[in-house]
């Protein structure tokens, strides 16, 4: 499903991390984009790396996903 892709890396999400605006992103991947932009990949506000917390509702779909497949 769209909803367990990064926007980022385009792939199922790992570990999914939720930003301050409420977009989930892949954690590592968010981790790169802020350590080298400073910014939310969608609002484009400074974002820093202890504001973004793991989506577990969404960790939890996915993995239930996986193992269903």
């Amino acid at each position: 499903p769209s909803a367990f892709l990064c926007p980022i890396s385009r792939g199922i999400m790992k570990q999914p991390a939720i930003t301050p605006d409420g977009s989930t992103f892949d954690r590592e991947f968010l981790a790169r984009w802020i350590s080298t932009k400073g910014t939310d990949p969608m609002t484009k506000k400074r974002l820093q790396l202890h504001e973004i917390a793991p989506n577990r509702a969404l960790r939890s779909l996915i993995e239930e996903w996986i193992r269903q497949r």
